[in-house]
């Protein structure tokens, strides 16, 4: 049991380099320089790649927000700052 226990456990390691990666390089193909430009990570995603993007040499300096619900906090300031701005254009129900 321990034996499949380990190789499973090289297996999700090995996927999750790869994972890593491929966002990595999907940003940099998209022109979004990790490496120029400081980059924050945040969330629960964030807290389990955290050692795989500090290695990556794809990321310079990069800043994390460990707080596992970090973007439910950051989508619900999004949401009440567009409501705002709805709301003192006049837009009725906050629509856009």
């Amino acid at each position: 049991s321990s034996l499949l226990d380990s190789d499973l456990s090289v297996s999700i390691r090995e996927d999750a380099v790869v994972y890593v990666d491929d966002v990595l390089r999907q940003l940099k193909e998209r022109e979004i320089d990790l490496v120029a430009n400081r980059s924050m990570f945040m969330g629960g995603g964030s807290i389990l790649f955290k050692p795989l993007i500090e290695k990556s040499k794809l990321v310079s300096d990069p800043l994390f927000e460990l707080s596992p619900n970090a973007n439910a906090k950051g989508c619900k300031g999004l949401a009440e700052a567009q409501y705002m701005r709805t709301a003192r254009n006049g837009v009725a129900g906050g629509e856009v």
